[in-house]
């Protein structure tokens, strides 16, 4: 992963540079899947604050290297959302699933962060329109 402090509007420029590492250690030949790791919830942090992980999940061995990292996403119960919109409407998008979505459902979030993953990735490195899975890590309420 590649860690951006202060969420951008457009994350292209390092969904460039993880991109070309992981290509450097061949990661991308072997399956993959290209998640973007969220640390705060989008209904209390504004986009300076927020804390954003750029992730390609494979199998592989990979070491950690220079500004690259090794994270594991932990399992557990995940709220799914397909959501299709350019990198800047995103954060909007996981807010109202959060104020919509959650507030009239049998569930609350749980401590773990949310995670999106990317399904068309040439476009996230050109800051196009995404198609977008969001997982919304949640568990009955008490």
């Amino acid at each position: 992963y590649m860690r951006v402090y202060g969420y951008e509007k457009d994350v292209s420029k390092t969904w460039k540079k993880m991109v070309a590492w992981a290509d450097e250690f061949d990661m991308l030949e072997k399956p993959h899947r290209y998640i973007g790791l969220f640390h705060n919830h989008p209904s209390f942090t504004p986009y300076s604050n927020a804390r954003y992980l750029a992730c390609i999940q494979n199998l592989s061995n990979a070491f950690r290297s220079g500004r690259v990292g090794k994270c594991t996403i932990s399992s557990g119960r995940f709220a799914k959302f397909q959501f299709k919109c350019k990198h800047d409407k995103l954060y909007k998008m996981m807010h109202a699933t959060y104020i919509k979505w959650l507030q009239n459902s049998d569930y609350e979030v749980r401590n773990f962060p949310a995670y999106v993953e990317y399904k068309n990735p040439k476009e996230l490195v050109k800051n196009g329109v995404l198609d977008i899975d969001f997982y919304m890590p949640i568990q009955l309420k008490s």
